[in-house]
């Protein structure tokens, strides 16, 4: 490739041009659990997964899924704020060669079932409180078959995990709900912990990934078919702009917004949050993650920019 005007703005060591490696998504994160089993994928308050426990709760997670009926080219729904189930319902989504719905969890329930429709969607994965007040009554309406419920405080450590399930519960609209078990109603923690590892990877590069919805602005919402091929290159991208090695580092990013309140009512204003260490525009964060991994999960898939 020539030289382009804006290539004066690379910093040293970003290449002007890629040769692009053909994997999925899926790959990325295997890779990252054989060569970096040990070092740190996800950070979350005061709990950590290493890439070998985030790849042991994706398989298991997977296999929930394949009991539930999904299988290749089956389109799953993702209702979460960052949390490590909005992680591991992404890779398990994808590793089964199904194709994920990345949903806002702000939209109501005529938005819900005209993206869920439109998707062909017959699983989602939800957060209990955004069940119970928006979804339960609008079940009829919605598509959805099997419901599986996360909580915001299920990844945390104890006491923290009381302790924001306190808070939570007492925020206004609650952020914690509970939900009593029925037909087609499923607690995320304990499919993880009941369901044996299910490790396939059916999907090739030019499969299709994920529908990502556009923001509506004119008109009804639209789903852009992304296939891994366009988010693998976008993370070989990412790696080579942050200047990051080989390592764990490029399984993907989380996006954090401050928009998303939701992500935000259980850490208080200064408090910490799901922010990655290597979130893009966090310089030092990018530098610092080149030394084993950063917290990591679906690349900007949560909402328009």
């Amino acid at each position: 490739m020539g030289a382009r005007p804006w290539h004066k703005a690379y910093e040293t060591g970003v290449p002007t041009a890629l040769d692009l490696e053909a994997l999925t998504v899926s790959q990325f994160l295997e890779r990252a659990a054989t060569d970096h089993g040990d070092a740190t994928a996800i950070i979350y308050f005061n709990r950590r997964l290493t890439y070998r426990q985030l790849k042991d709760h994706v398989d298991r997670f997977a296999g929930a899924l394949a009991e539930l009926g999904v299988t290749r080219d089956s389109r799953v729904a993702i209702q979460l704020p960052n949390i490590p189930q909005t992680v591991i319902a992404y890779y398990a989504t994808l590793s089964l060669g199904a194709q994920a719905v990345m949903t806002n969890p702000l939209y109501t329930p005529r938005e819900l079932e005209h993206q869920w429709k439109d998707a062909g969607c017959r699983v989602a994965v939800v957060t209990d409180f955004l069940f119970e007040s928006r979804i339960r009554e609008a079940r009829a309406r919605l598509p959805i078959e099997q419901y599986i419920v996360a909580s915001i405080p299920d990844y945390m450590r104890l006491p923290l995990r009381f302790v924001a399930r306190w808070k939570l519960g007492r925020a206004d609209p609650p952020r914690v709900a509970r939900v009593a078990p029925e037909a087609g109603v499923h607690s995320f923690m304990k499919l993880i912990r009941r369901t044996k590892p299910d490790s396939r990877t059916p999907a090739r590069p030019d499969d299709l990934a994920a529908l990502q919805y556009t923001g509506g602005t004119t008109g009804f919402s639209k789903g852009a078919m992304l296939t891994h091929a366009n988010l693998a290159a976008n993370l070989q991208q990412c790696r080579a702009w942050f200047s990051l090695s080989d390592g764990p580092a490029a399984v993907s990013f989380v996006r954090h917004d401050r928009r998303d309140e939701l992500s935000h009512e259980c850490r208080g204003r200064d408090g910490p949050d799901s922010r990655p260490a290597g979130h893009q525009g966090d310089r030092a964060g990018d530098r610092a993650a080149r030394g084993h991994a950063i917290a990591g999960g679906p690349a900007d898939l949560q909402r328009d920019p």
